[in-house]
């Protein structure tokens, strides 16, 4: 069996990724799958989502956007991640609405992407990006369940630091 290199290049905002990777050439159909996914699929599988979700930021946000993170309170704490999802889904939406009053351009134009995460305790919390405009202040005071935390986005030659 043959195997190639294909390269693959992706450009998302202001920087650029490539990518090589390798490629089979098999003249057989692939089968109905029969086993459980293998761990280095799974890494690779994982790695790959990092990946699209990086580049996914990379398009669409700049440095005058914000990354926040959400924590719950003890009595606010949902009960389920698909609650808090709802929850987090919610507070974008009101945020959405002051944003455009504030700004006076439309809602729609707001973006956000929020990640939610259970801590290794089993705490819910979220970490979100959304377009800039709003204060620390509006942003805490929209949310109302717990901590608030609030910084500018920074990027550097590589992309995105820190998150």
């Amino acid at each position: 069996m043959r195997e190639r290199v294909r390269q693959r290049t992706v450009t998302a905002g202001e920087y650029m990724r490539v990518q090589a990777y390798p490629v089979r050439e098999t003249s057989c159909r692939r089968g109905a799958k029969r086993l459980p996914t293998s761990e280095a699929q799974e890494r690779m599988n994982a790695e790959n989502a990092r990946r699209r979700l990086t580049d996914l930021i990379h398009t669409n946000f700049t440095p005058d956007d914000c990354a926040i993170h959400l924590t719950y309170r003890g009595d606010k704490m949902p009960g389920t991640v698909k609650d808090a999802q709802r929850m987090v889904y919610n507070y974008m939406r009101r945020l959405a609405r002051l944003w455009a009053r504030v700004t006076g351009r439309d809602h729609k134009a707001f973006r956000w992407i929020a990640v939610t995460e259970m801590s290794g305790t089993g705490r819910i919390h979220h970490h979100c990006i959304a377009s800039g405009g709003l204060t620390m202040g509006q942003m805490s005071d929209k949310w109302g369940m717990g901590h608030t935390t609030t910084k500018a986005l920074e990027f550097d030659e590589t992309g995105l630091v820190g998150l």
